[in-house]
Formats: C-alpha cells, sequence, structure tokens
C-alpha cells in the first residue's frame, strides 16, 4: 500500500511462506491496490490473505484492528473465494481469521505521529477480539 516500506514486504513475505506451507500452497503477492497474497494450488486460487506484522506482543491488547477499508476488501474479495487476516507479532506468535468470523466495534482512530503526506492520519477501524484469533 502507500505506506509499505520494503521491510514491510519483506516481513509479510516470511509471515505468508508459513502461512501457505501449512496447506502445502505457493503464494503470489498481489497488486498495490488489493489484498495482499493469493493462495494457489496448480494456479488455481484457493485463497487470498491479508498479512500484518505488528511491534506489539500478541497478548499486549483484547483487540486487534483492521481498517475498515482492508475489512470491506476483504469481504469483496470473499465472494470469490474465503479470506484470512494472518498477523504476526513481536513475540513471534502468528495468528490468523476467517474475514467472515470478524466481528468488531467500529472506532475512529487517529494517529498520534502524522505519516508524511496525510495532514489528517485517522480512519475507522474495526477492533476484533483477538481471543476470535487461532494461532498458527
Amino acid at each position: 500500500m502507500r505506506y509499505e516500506t520494503a521491510e514491510d514486504i519483506k516481513n509479510e513475505e516470511e509471515v505468508i511462506k508459513l502461512f501457505a506451507k501449512k496447506g502445502n500452497f505457493e503464494y503470489k503477492k498481489l497488486n498495490q491496490h488489493s489484498l495482499d497474497f493469493a493462495l494457489l494450488k496448480n494456479d488455481i486460487v484457493k485463497c487470498f490473505v491479508e498479512v500484518k506484522c505488528f511491534k506489539s506482543r500478541s497478548n499486549q491488547y483484547p483487540t486487534q484492528v483492521v481498517s475498515l477499508i482492508k475489512f470491506d476488501k476483504m469481504l469483496d474479495y470473499s465472494k470469490l473465494a474465503p479470506v484470512y487476516f494472518v498477523c504476526r507479532y513481536s513475540d513471534n506468535k502468528i495468528m490468523y481469521i476467517k474475514s467472515e468470523d470478524i466481528k468488531g466495534s467500529l472506532m475512529m482512530f487517529r494517529r498520534t505521529i502524522q505519516r508524511i503526506g496525510n495532514t489528517d492520519d485517522s480512519e475507522i477501524v474495526v477492533h476484533v477480539e483477538r481471543s476470535k484469533f487461532k494461532e498458527l
């Protein structure tokens, strides 16, 4: 996406390799206006995956936030194939949830430190109970 760094992409690839390996899938990085990856078998898309890597521990907060825009995209893609939201934390735990199981409260999120090129660094996010996630 717009704020993705080379390190972000490297971290996401480390995560998708592990996630894909569980089902013996191949993976394909999708374009910046899409979800992060498609998992394939024999070039047939089996599911889509959105990957996020966090600097917080897996048990640091009771909820995990996902952008409402990204959540909406997950729901759109889930009309075509299953979609997974996969998170890696600083304690190296990898947790995941199917998009259809994401339920939570909507809240406005405002960054305390604005990113370059963004004058209003705020967005609506979904707070998902971390207890609903499964560990890889």
